[in-house]
């Protein structure tokens, strides 16, 4: 009876590995063959067909087969016993010397290297990135290349590297994962020039000390001071996160009872009051809408518009923000005193209905606390009044409204009379109450005190 060959089964890795050596310039002649067998063994082809077509005995398909099942792939490149020549072979013919048998030489064939689908897709994106360092991009193209199954001398040709260089990350690949890509050895790169002395000199001077006749260092002078270049100077600023060109202005409230205000203005704002209205009021003294000294250019293509920084002032304007819709109710005023403030009042009265509970949040302002207002304000109970701390505006929501108008309405143009100022603040006002924009607080009071801390 005829006795049935068994199937070789390959697994991915290993048919990509046999194909390499099979199709490789360099690969021995014995090797090339074996693998050419085992891909034709994998494909289901019988022994006689596959000695048949490379011309090959067919008990040495045979036994290629049952070393593979035993042994696996690594048995392409063992030496059997017996397989080389003998040493009495060459007995006779050398005299002074005995050669020894000589293996095969192994040729070094890189190992495949396999990437799974989120490596591939994270090596393509690094190579992809517009601000990758460039010794990232070429690691990561030498393992997509060597994951497609290109030998090193193509890399290299490829990519005009170093043999070496694409050998050293295939193996570190294999051994590490993907996070070596990004990492470099420890030892690599320019050494410093400055030993950990002069680094500290220069941070010292920086925080303790002044130049002569300035009032802050730059690169230069500090350059020149420590004798070293300015480039060194701003690596050293730049590691110590040392940034002398900003500064930030701040400025603390004296009024002693500041805390109290603002706790109790942020619990306005994130709780207001059941059916009760929230209303910041606030005025613009001298709003900073400018008749020009001399008249500006319009803007036009390829030069933006000018305007002279010299002017006249005009006017004040009151404004009342409501914070729940955003709507903002104003009114010009050429002073700013007690009796235009009063009627404010009174037009804030007959504006919203009488069930509501209006709490006006407001400054510390001497028109406000004046007694004809507080006996106004004692006659309609309905009014509660929220003071803002001392040097504390910012609390205040329609301050965001002022700078709104200021930059949209009146920053660039000039005024030639108060009538065309109030126009164009009312005609802003209207556009604004069209589609207002509430501002929305969300600081509590412990982040506000750890930001002032």
């Amino acid at each position: 009876m005829r006795q049935k060959t068994r199937t070789v089964v390959l697994s991915q890795t290993d048919r990509h590995q046999l194909e390499s050596w099979a199709q490789a310039q360099f690969t021995p002649q014995q090797v090339a063959v074996a693998s050419r067998i085992l891909l034709k063994a994998a494909d289901g082809k019988q022994d006689r067909e596959i000695a048949d077509e490379l011309k090959v005995n067919r008990h040495i398909v045979t036994l290629w087969r049952k070393r593979f099942r035993k042994k696996g792939i690594d048995c392409l490149w063992e030496i059997q016993a017996g397989a080389a020549p003998k040493a009495s072979y060459y007995a006779g013919k050398v005299t002074d010397i005995v050669t020894a048998p000589r293996s095969l030489p192994t040729p070094k064939i890189a190992r495949a290297v396999v990437l799974s689908q989120a490596d591939r897709h994270q090596l393509e994106s690094l190579v992809r990135a517009q601000f990758t360092p460039h010794q990232v991009v070429l690691r990561c193209c030498i393992l997509l290349m060597a994951a497609a199954g290109k030998r090193n001398k193509e890399i290299v040709d490829k990519l005009n590297v170093n043999r070496h260089t694409v050998e050293l990350w295939r193996k570190r690949f294999r051994t590490r994962g993907l996070d070596c890509v990004c990492k470099t050895e420890s030892g690599r790169g320019r050494k410093a020039c400055y030993d950990e002395g002069k680094v500290a000199a220069i941070v010292t001077a920086t925080l303790e000390t002044k130049p002569t006749g300035s009032a802050q260092w730059s690169c230069r002078t500090m350059a020149r001071a420590q004798k070293v270049s300015p480039s060194t100077v701003n690596r050293v600023w730049q590691e110590y996160n040392l940034k002398l060109h900003r500064t930030s202005s701040f400025k603390l409230s004296r009024d002693i009872k500041s805390l109290e205000k603002l706790t109790d203005l942020v619990g306005l704002y994130l709780n207001p009051p059941d059916r009760s209205l929230v209303l910041c009021i606030d005025k613009e003294r001298q709003i900073p809408a400018l008749d020009r000294t001399r008249r500006g250019l319009r803007l036009k293509q390829g030069r933006w518009g000018t305007f002279a920084p010299d002017y006249n002032r005009r006017t004040s304007l009151f404004r009342e923000l409501e914070i729940l819709q955003g709507k903002v109710i104003g009114k010009c005023f050429p002073r700013h005193r007690h009796p235009e403030f009063l009627r404010f009042l009174r037009r804030l009265d007959d504006e919203f209905p009488d069930k509501l509970k209006l709490h006006l949040v407001l400054d510390t302002d001497g028109t406000h606390q004046h007694p004809k207002v507080q006996s106004w304000l004692e006659h309609h109970p309905r009014f509660t009044l929220h003071f803002i701390p001392t040097n504390s505006s910012w609390l205040n929501q329609l301050e965001w409204w002022f700078e709104e108008l200021r930059q949209k309405a009146v920053h660039v143009r000039s005024f030639v009379s108060v009538p065309e100022l109030r126009e164009v603040v009312a005609q802003f006002l209207t556009t604004w109450n069209e589609a207002p924009r509430p501002f929305v607080w969300t600081a509590t009071v412990e982040k506000i005190r750890r930001l002032k801390s």
